[in-house]
């Protein structure tokens, strides 16, 4: 899925030949997103930043007192996700 929606995004290097063309790749991504978001569950999308790290196996790029500071200015962001 993850793959998948990454095929979706704009590449850096694309050129678009005009504002309609770059309007109608808005509107498909938009509604790809829709439908990805409509046949995902809250579970599926509420995981930890923890979580996701051990999944994909990727290092954290902060910091832990950097980390710390972040997490405590975005603690909205964090609200109501799995502790996994």
């Amino acid at each position: 899925m993850v793959i998948s929606y990454c095929k979706k995004l704009p590449q850096n290097n694309v050129v678009v030949d005009n504002d309609e063309e770059e309007e109608t790749k808005k509107k498909e991504r938009k509604q790809y997103e829709q439908e990805l978001l409509k046949n995902l569950t809250p579970w599926e999308l509420s995981k930890s930043v923890e979580y996701v790290r051990k999944f994909f196996g990727i290092k954290g790029d902060y910091k832990p007192h950097e980390e710390e500071k972040y997490c405590e200015e975005y603690a909205w962001a964090f609200e109501g996700v799995d502790e996994d």
